[in-house]
């Protein structure tokens, strides 16, 4: 295979590019596979060059697909990239937005690169084009996809993304509450599909367990109303100890325990067939619970105990098949403070270990955009 690249890379030097194309198609059919398709990849990527050289379009473009077809990914996923890659510009010279973005969506999904480089631009450059689409929930996704997974050389997807970000709340936080994802958003779980309707999350170094306040943050909407409980989160063990939070004929109940017994609020009628923002807060001495922002219910509580409580529950409150919520969630989230002082909601978008971006909400407004320097530990 070496020695046929050299013959094949002489042919191109002498002007004799069909000798030359000869020799990289009798190297891919012959050794193509090996080295996870690199031979294959770096075959194609020098027919793919030289027709693109000549301005043969058809032929450039029918190398790009094979490579993809024939798995010619190559070592670190480069040929596959750079298949996907062209075909993106391909299409962007075309005008033709369908398919240039379904080349983006792969490369994100297939071809992320070293610490998520090419994923983070591909995925900038479709919240940038959903932005201009004013689709808010596409924007918000790729967004914190880029933020949470793919940041980046020295982070400057990160930096992108969090600039864009900055704008998209600051123009449009009043609609950020009233989102609604579409099946294309990857932070949209549907707890009808998912097997067995189960998440289930470990504490971080019995910090719930230590905690003497609680905050329950989640973003739903329910497919039906139902007379049955449906848990949205729960962390229950026995003798009454734990918490949480669950919808029952359109009503949502927040529940803690004390060692003893449990101390009750609910919001009254909701309308959870939409989407809303729901938090919860305990702490020695009060129980609050807001929907979109608004304080709905109140109470005084003696203490918490949540030590022995066991896993956080999504979508259910133990592993027996029954109470399970039908519905979608965005995003869920258990603090071990309470979060949400002075009837302020900070709305939370990117985290790290010294600083993350949030929302001030009041009366379902937005006054305040913030990048606060503690984590939410408060440390």
């Amino acid at each position: 295979a070496l020695i046929s690249f050299r013959i094949a890379d002489l042919y191109f030097k002498e002007k004799d590019p069909e000798s030359a194309i000869d020799h990289l198609k009798t190297i891919s059919a012959k050794w193509g596979g090996l080295n996870n398709g690199e031979i294959g990849g770096k075959a194609y990527f020098k027919l793919a060059n030289y027709y693109k050289s000549i301005k043969k379009e058809v032929d450039f473009k029918n190398i790009l697909s094979n490579m993809l077809l024939k798995k010619y990914h190559g070592r670190n996923n480069y040929y596959g990239w750079f298949a996907c890659n062209e075909m993106v510009m391909l299409y962007e010279k075309k005008k033709d937005i369908f398919f240039r973005n379904q080349y983006l969506k792969r490369i994100i999904e297939n071809f992320p690169g070293e610490s998520g480089n090419n994923a983070g631009k591909a995925a900038m450059t479709l919240a940038h084009y959903y932005y201009k689409e004013k689709n808010l929930g596409l924007t918000y996704a790729y967004c914190r996809q880029v933020i949470s997974k793919y940041p980046g050389h020295q982070k400057q997807n990160l930096i992108v993304a969090e600039e864009l970000m900055t704008n998209l709340l600051s123009k449009n936080a009043s609609e950020i509450l009233k989102l609604v994802p579409s099946k294309d958003n990857p932070y949209l779980i549907d707890f009808n599909s998912v097997k067995r309707n189960q998440i289930s999350v470990k504490e971080r170094n019995n910090e719930l367990s230590k905690a003497k306040a609680i905050t329950v943050e989640i973003f739903f909407r329910q497919h039906q109303e139902s007379g049955n409980i449906e848990y949205l989160v729960a962390r229950h063990g026995n003798n009454n100890i734990g918490f949480s939070l669950h919808i029952q004929n359109s009503i949502l109940y927040w529940s803690v325990g004390n060692g003893k017994n449990d101390t009750k609020i609910n919001s009254g009628k909701v309308k959870t067939s939409s989407w809303m923002h729901v938090v919860a807060t305990a702490e020695a001495g009060k129980m609050n619970l807001y929907v979109n922002s608004k304080l709905v219910a109140e109470s005084k509580l003696d203490t918490i105990e949540n030590d022995g409580a066991g896993r956080i529950k999504i979508g259910r409150v133990s592993w027996i098949e029954k109470h399970l919520f039908s519905g979608d969630v965005l995003m869920a989230a258990v603090y071990p403070i309470n979060k949400f002082p002075n009837g302020k909601i900070h709305f939370k978008y990117k985290e790290s270990k010294n600083a993350y971006m949030y929302m001030i909400i009041e009366n379902n407004k937005a006054v305040d955009v913030k990048k606060n320097k503690m984590d939410y530990r408060g440390k």
